[in-house]
């Protein structure tokens, strides 16, 4: 009895220790505890509720898909909401039959709900993407990196976008949400050949934040760019800890 009360009160500690870490909204350091405990055969559809969300928020939907699953599978009462981003995983791991399925119970309990409501109108999308496809060759621009690169624009003829690849410097910071680095804004300009150049980084302008999309004036003096703040409150799951 003594092994199986240190085993629970360990188990017990290490939740409170990944609620704690997600609540902070550190998810991959959560992903990893809430991950460490299931491989010991724990099951709770919070932990699992909580575990796909931190791989939904950072866009590892593949990842989401296995927890969410995970989470059905419990057979508990759900919000919406998870319909939804459970559908959006399977559509990416190209379970689309699933993800149709899960869009159709997602408009059934939300029916005023937008999101459903555009699936019920276009339940034919796949016929509209094949009909469309082959009309342009998508290559890689050339500059991307490994991490997070977006929000681009164009400041004349300079194509100016947002990343997080690593600069090299000892004082960087990282981000608890994705664990990867605070982003910069950099700048490329386009060669003879039609390819970009390497990126320099606008160290004058550089940013301990996320930025979204960016505008100039006509003149490139000013530049307008976008913060976003973010508040989740998550709708909570009810289901006795198996």
């Amino acid at each position: 009895m003594s092994v199986l009360a240190l085993n629970s009160y360990a188990q017990s500690r290490d939740v409170k220790k990944a609620d704690k870490q997600y609540d902070k909204f550190a998810y991959i350091d959560a992903t990893k505890t809430y991950e460490r405990i299931a491989n010991k055969g724990y099951k709770s559809a919070d932990m699992f509720q909580k575990i796909a969300n931190a791989y939904y928020f950072n866009a590892e939907l593949d990842k989401a898909a296995k927890w969410y699953g995970e989470l059905f599978a419990m057979n508990t009462e759900l919000q919406p909401e998870y319909y939804y981003r459970y559908a959006q995983c399977l559509k990416a791991v190209g379970d689309y039959k699933k993800s149709d399925e899960m869009m159709s119970l997602f408009n059934k309990s939300a029916s005023e709900d937008l999101r459903g409501k555009i699936f019920k109108d276009k339940q034919n999308y796949m016929e509209e993407i094949k009909a469309n496809s082959g009309r342009y060759n998508i290559e890689d621009a050339g500059i991307n990196s490994q991490y997070s690169d977006y929000g681009s624009a164009f400041s004349g003829t300079k194509l100016v976008f947002t990343s997080s690849r690593d600069t090299g410097s000892f004082s960087q910071k990282k981000h608890k949400w994705t664990n990867q680095y605070f982003t910069n804004m950099y700048s490329s300009d386009p060669t003879p050949e039609g390819t970009l150049a390497a990126p320099e980084n606008l160290r004058k302008t550089s940013i301990l934040s996320f930025t979204k999309q960016r505008l100039f004036s006509p003149k490139t003096e000013t530049i307008c760019t976008s913060l976003e703040t973010i508040s989740i409150t998550e709708p909570k799951v009810k289901t006795p800890t198996k």
